[in-house]
């Protein structure tokens, strides 16, 4: 057992309704697993977080293009983000937007781009509160290759953006 999975199991933050264990494979450096209950994608973070359209105020679903491959790579990113809320202090973070389905994404007042990691669910945009983005940027930019990850050179922006793509540079402007 490492010492996050043994920390999250002495804080108690695991519910289910049935508690049945349910295994979570995030990664192979970091396996958790948990009793997570169905409507949390980690333990810290729900599928409505991961899924919610507000523009169109509304779950993302499979007309969509949310299949299995889209809810891994949620799970996944998710469970960067975890180990992210554990290095800051478990402080709050907020999720400005995960999952993007293509047509939703392409709507001028959202401004994907077109191959974006969003569409896969590879990507989180979110913020911690009270932190400024820039110094949780500033933070993140030598733990990009520890975490597996990419982020978004976005100085001055009032979201993190973080992505699972296995691409260079890790450190990019969008």
């Amino acid at each position: 057992m490492s010492v996050f999975e043994d920390a999250l199991k002495k804080s108690k933050i695991f519910t289910t309704p049935d508690k049945k264990e349910v295994p979570v494979i995030l990664d192979p450096v970091i396996p958790i697993v948990s009793t997570l209950s169905k409507d949390m994608i980690t333990p810290h973070f729900s599928w409505k977080e991961a899924l919610f359209l507000p523009t169109w105020n509304r779950m993302a679903n499979t007309s969509d293009g949310l299949n299995d491959q889209v809810k891994a790579n949620l799970t996944k990113v998710f469970s960067v983000l975890e180990e992210i809320r554990t290095l800051w202090g478990n402080k709050p973070i907020t999720i400005s937007c995960a999952y993007r389905p293509k047509a939703y994404n392409a709507l001028p007042s959202i401004g994907g781009a077109p191959k974006s990691a969003h569409i896969d669910g590879m990507a989180i945009d979110f913020y911690i509160s009270g932190v400024k983005c820039d110094e949780v940027r500033k933070t993140l930019i030598p733990l990009l290759d520890t975490f597996k990850i990419r982020m978004e050179h976005k100085d001055g922006s009032n979201w993190v953006h973080i992505d699972i793509r296995q691409s260079t540079p890790r450190y990019f402007i969008p």
